[in-house]
């Protein structure tokens, strides 16, 4: 199962273009309103087992390839409010041998309806079969529980625009017979998540699975630090008074034993939760501040149970927290139900995790369940809504930009792939906005062959993917072959957003970077603007000079220097003659000059 052919009557900027995603069939659908496909001859290339094909769409800012992602990608919410309200379209996919499956809008204007088949929803999805004359069959409504869910779109990106409503980036499938399409925010990917990704990659390189797929340096830990400010109410806590604590270790932590950092760590936590929340409470006039230390008083406290009797504190203040803070903005539960949990799982980690002020998880030792479940719980935390999802701050180190950017994309396509349902023998369509971007060249350089080596080596996920991303990068580019290649441009005059030829674009697959970028498609000039108006100005002065015009010495040593630092060869190989020439120098006094300069700036140093 496939995707191969979009075609756009109208949406947004987009009017009556059409886009192929695969060579294996072509589609048309000329002014008569026919819909034909035949098979062409092009070879079908060989991406791997599990990759089918790699499309990438490229263009200008605004020339609209977004918003072909937009249209593939929109879940049915969006479709209904935002896709289909200005929109005509419809999207074809091969489903095997003669037969292929077509949704989009209006399917009369198809042609390929019988009579029985006429009353149909604005939106439709429908299975058709391909006829000798390459004319189109109806076969059924797509409504076979199994068919409908032979592919599933997973949409990434690091921002969506605001045509994205909350529904879409949920898990749980549409009730309708078309593919179900998925958004994920690859910048809200929690610890956890993060976490199973790295450990997934530790096993593939423990396999000594072939492949360079992203990794990241065994050195990698996760930091969890409690965000909490530092202020401390006037409450008096019993177990403070009895020197619990040995104060000497407290203050030399490398003194501290390993079981006593945890200690130590655990008992911080709660009593800084304690006062975090009578700030809290300070700052709500129906709250008796007094009356509150009497009932801090009345908890009992045993020496032997420390703990207990802060988590008795804490129950007491989220008694007086709920009705007045909790109820009013919602929570489903009282406070102490949602700290209670954090407890437990916290008060389970390991204790050679705990450091005296944070907890270090290092990714790459044995996995453990306590610490997975602890993860899990942060993430789920604060993507709720409740009072402890700010609790805690985590982060990944140490990681360039660089990485954190290629971790984020990485772990978004690792919880997409494990976190839909039933997905061993379907089809995966993933759609990628500009991947690369705000990473160095380098990341960008080497990211097909990553996407492809972790999807290919990966033993989870979908049974096969088919790939379409945008792009600007000329390194993405070169690992694309030109056939895979969908070119985008706004029109000056009206704004449209029209599909391009490539014609005298060259092959672009292991093509130099240069030669893509000297290319018109994607760039007016191959070096930075203000190198080119400054090259442009010496132009101008040494033709004028060779004219005949006047000269300051000042002038010419500044033509000279940038000429100097001029790095094109066959540039600064033209302005030297144009130098020559104006100056009616021979290299020879050139560099005669130049080391009489360099000569004088020595002695002065000297």
């Amino acid at each position: 199962m496939k995707l191969i052919y979009l075609w756009v009557e109208k949406f947004r900027s987009t009017e009556k273009q059409e886009f192929f995603f695969d060579k294996e069939f072509n589609v048309t659908y000329d002014n008569s309103r026919k819909l034909t496909i035949k098979r062409s001859e092009n070879k079908l290339l060989n991406l791997g087992e599990k990759i089918t094909n790699i499309t990438a769409l490229i263009g200008e800012n605004g020339s609209g390839k977004t918003n072909i992602l937009d249209l593939l990608g929109y879940r049915m919410n969006d479709r209904f409010n935002h896709a289909n309200q200005m929109a005509e379209y419809f999207i074809i996919y091969h489903l095997a041998g003669n037969q292929f499956i077509v949704e989009g809008t209006d399917a009369q204007k198809l042609g390929v309806l019988n009579e029985s088949a006429q009353r149909l929803s604005r939106l439709f999805s429908i299975v058709v079969e391909l006829k000798e004359d390459s004319s189109l069959k109806f076969v059924r409504f797509l409504q076979d529980q199994e068919e409908h869910q032979l592919a599933d779109f997973i949409n990434i990106r690091q921002k969506f625009s605001k045509h994205w409503s909350g529904s879409s980036f949920s898990l749980e499938r549409d009730p309708y017979y078309f593919f179900q399409r998925f958004a994920i925010d690859q910048n809200v990917r929690g610890i956890f998540d993060k976490y199973r990704f790295i450990r997934n990659a530790v096993k593939l390189m423990e396999s000594r699975s072939p492949g360079n797929f992203f990794q990241l340096s065994p050195d990698i830990f996760i930091t969890i630090k409690p965000s909490f400010n530092n202020e401390e109410t006037e409450l008096s806590l019993k177990y403070r008074e009895r020197d619990y604590f040995n104060f000497i270790k407290i203050l030399k932590p490398e003194t501290m034993e390993t079981k006593e950092k945890k200690e130590y760590f655990i008992h911080t936590f709660l009593e800084r939760s304690i006062h975090s929340l009578c700030h809290e409470l300070m700052e709500n006039p129906e709250i008796d501040m007094n009356r509150v230390q009497t009932l801090i008083k009345k908890v009992s406290f045993r020496k032997d149970r420390p703990k207990k009797y802060l988590l008795d504190i804490l129950e007491v203040l989220g008694q007086l927290w709920d009705p007045v803070i909790g109820d009013p903005i919602g929570f489903q539960h009282e406070f102490f139900y949602y700290y209670k949990q954090l407890y437990d799982v916290l008060s389970k980690i390991p204790e050679n995790c705990f450091q005296k002020n944070l907890i270090i998880i290092k990714v790459y030792e044995s996995e453990n369940k306590h610490i997975s479940a602890f993860l899990r719980h942060l993430d789920m935390v604060k993507s709720g809504y409740n009072p402890v999802s700010g609790l805690f701050n985590t982060s990944v180190e140490p990681l360039s930009s660089g990485e954190e950017a290629y971790l984020n994309l990485f772990t978004s396509i690792y919880y997409s792939i494990t976190s839909v349902e039933n997905v061993q023998n379907k089809t995966c369509i993933l759609l990628l906005d500009e991947p690369d971007s705000f990473m160095h060249p380098e990341w960008s350089r080497v990211m097909i062959s990553q996407i492809i080596n972790y999807l290919e080596k990966t033993n989870i996920g979908y049974k096969e993917y088919q790939v379409v991303l945008t792009t600007h990068s000329p390194f993405i580019i070169s690992d694309i072959p030109k056939q895979n290649l969908i070119a985008l441009q706004k029109q000056e005059n009206t704004g449209k957003s029209i599909r391009v030829k490539l014609d005298e674009l060259p092959e672009t697959f292991a093509s130099n970077i240069h030669t893509l970028l000297s290319n018109e498609f994607f760039m007016n000039d191959t070096i930075g603007e203000f190198a080119k108006q400054k090259i442009t100005l010496m132009i101008s002065q040494l033709r004028e000079i060779i004219s005949g015009k006047n000269y300051e010495e000042v002038e010419k040593e500044q033509i000279e220097q940038w000429i100097e630092i001029i790095g094109e060869p066959i540039i600064k190989a033209k302005m030297v003659q144009l130098y020559k020439l104006a100056f009616n120098e021979t290299s020879l006094q050139i560099r005669e000059e130049r080391a009489r300069r360099l000569r004088i700036e020595l002695n002065n140093l000297d």
